[in-house]
């Protein structure tokens, strides 16, 4: 994670590691209701937003876009609105940096060592005896530090 916040801040978001640290992760800025399958393909960096010249209107990006738009259901895209005025919106930044870290980790193969991994966790429920298990354990606790410091 800090190699991560040394290269926002050489790309000039330095104020993100402050803006979401702590508590600060929960800001309505870095909030979004999705539908748990979106929710998840999000996570996995496999769907982002894509800014359009219209404020927070975005195009919805994704590694497989048949599936994602054709099985899914989902438009192609999205306005993000608010009766109350005094009620922030998702971040165009966030989303932003959210885009540009799926698609790097597509093109780089990094998506499919991360799926793997939250795969890999999500079926262990137990360490295995013989140690093997350790770099999964080693992993998962960097992901829970990484998320309490609001990455």
């Amino acid at each position: 994670a800090g190699s991560t916040w040394t290269i926002l801040e050489r790309f000039g978001y330095g104020s993100i590691l402050q803006e979401l640290n702590g508590s600060g992760v929960h800001r309505l800025e870095n909030i979004l209701t999705l539908l748990s399958d979106v929710h998840d393909r999000f996570e996995r960096l496999e769907l982002w937003f894509e800014e359009t010249s219209t404020e927070h209107q975005y195009n919805i990006g994704a590694i497989d876009p048949e599936e994602v738009f054709e099985f899914s259901r989902l438009p192609r895209q999205v306005k993000f609105e608010t009766e109350h005025h005094n009620m922030a919106l998702p971040s165009s930044i966030y989303l932003k940096l959210h885009a540009v870290c799926a698609k790097i980790a597509h093109l780089s193969g990094a998506g499919e060592y991360i799926e793997k991994f939250q795969r890999d966790l999500e079926q262990t429920d137990v360490l295995a005896s013989d140690g093997s298990s350790t770099e999964l354990l080693h992993d998962a606790l960097l992901s829970l530090k990484a998320i309490t410091i609001g990455v």
